[in-house]
């Protein structure tokens, strides 16, 4: 049988898979020195982008800044002085953004704060009042209960009940001073109104509550 008259076979199409594609790139020697640029251009592209973000993260802390913190435990109505506080370098991303810039000296504590505390201005009174008065805090007025309560000490909290009715007039009070055994008492200002009353009327009872 003559060879020429033998139909051939038709050649196998290459694979357009992307594995199939990879292996005859890799393979081609043509193709290589655009491949082994396409992956240093990919990994330098890595690297940068690490390098963007490991700026980020220094930059939120460093350089630092110098603020006041507390270096003791300190009650609410404290008169501060140099010796209550000190500077501190801190990164910026670990400062709040009322913190305190001035020297606090001569200030006064609207709250409690714990040693090495960053203090801010909404922890400070600003008007120079007594230490009572700086306890009393925003939105808020003080009245002096007039029977006394040795059993009452600064920091309680308090619902005061008229004694008319026994109807509650405040709620949650703050036990801010007790002088000669009669505490004074923070309420809110939309409570003020009905404990005065209470007082015309009366008396109110300041009943402990957690």
């Amino acid at each position: 049988m003559d060879r020429r008259s033998i139909p051939r076979r038709p050649s196998r199409r290459p694979s357009a898979s992307p594995g199939a594609l990879w292996r005859r790139l890799r393979h081609d020697r043509r193709s290589r020195p655009v491949l082994a640029l396409a992956l240093i251009t990919v990994a330098l592209m890595g690297v940068q982008a690490e390098r963007q973000r490991a700026d980020a993260v220094r930059g939120a802390w460093s350089p630092t800044t110098t603020v006041w913190v507390s270096d003791r435990e300190l009650d609410a109505g404290h008169l501060l002085s140099e010796g209550d506080v000190e500077l501190r370098a801190l990164p910026p991303a670990a400062i709040p953004v009322d913190a305190a810039i001035e020297p606090p000296w001569g200030r006064r504590l609207v709250v409690s704060i714990g040693r090495g505390e960053i203090l801010r201005e909404a922890r400070l009174d600003a008007t120079g009042s007594s230490a009572a008065g700086s306890r009393v805090g925003p939105r808020r007025g003080a009245v002096s209960l007039t029977a006394p309560a040795p059993h009452l000490e600064p920091g309680d909290r308090v619902d005061l009940y008229r004694l008319l009715d026994g109807r509650v007039v405040a709620s949650g009070a703050e036990v801010i001073a007790v002088v000669d055994e009669r505490p004074l008492v923070a309420v809110g200002r939309a409570e003020l109104g009905a404990v005065v009353e209470a007082f015309t009327t009366g008396d109110v009872v300041p009943v402990l509550v957690s």
